[in-house]
């Protein structure tokens, strides 16, 4: 599926930002008319200004440079003026891996991880902003659910984020990496 595909109609309805002198302004996603994008805001925005319009999903970040052409009772229609800048939502890589563990009260599957974070595929339901420990082998470590997914059947992905990782992680973590790397040179 391409990116203009699943902009056309399948984002409908989803908040987004526009990016308006450096100011974030809240808005919803309407579709695509003719290639341009379709949105509502209720900040006023005039014809011919220079904006960015910003969307978010599967660990990405699309920023679109765009021109206000027109727009009557808050929906604006912004046509694209440049190429898509694409940024990845994460400071570090992940690398995968399936690892048993225990998220509070549930089994779970550390599907991969980072030295500041990692997914759990669990079939427990953990709100977002909620603390967690997520028991690996005996040892634990505290982080922060930053997003849930739901998954297959009753499946959720949950993404943890660690502040401040104990070493023991940063070992288990480096040891993962390595062994990424040299499966991927035996390629």
């Amino acid at each position: 599926m391409k990116l203009v595909d699943l902009l056309k109609d399948k984002l409908m309805g989803m908040y987004i930002e526009v990016i308006k002198n450096g100011e974030v302004l809240r808005s919803v996603y309407n579709g695509m008319e003719d290639k341009n994008f379709l949105i509502e805001t209720e900040e006023e925005l005039k014809e011919g200004e220079e904006v960015l319009l910003r969307l978010s999903f599967g660990g990405w970040i699309f920023t679109f440079p765009c021109k206000v052409s027109s727009g009557a009772s808050g929906v604006y229609v912004l046509v694209p003026t440049g190429k898509v800048k694409i940024t990845e939502k994460r400071k570090e890589k992940r690398v995968p891996t399936v690892l048993k563990c225990r998220l509070g009260n549930f089994e779970g599957t550390i599907l991969d991880l980072s030295y500041h974070g990692t997914r759990v595929l669990t079939l427990g339901s953990i709100d977002i902003g909620d603390e967690v420990k997520l028991n690996i082998g005996g040892n634990e470590l505290t982080g922060k659910v930053r997003w849930e997914k739901r998954e297959e059947v009753d499946l959720r992905s949950i993404g943890i984020l660690i502040d401040d990782p104990p070493g023991w992680w940063e070992d288990l973590v480096g040891h993962h990496i390595s062994s990424y790397v040299r499966a991927l040179r035996r390629l």
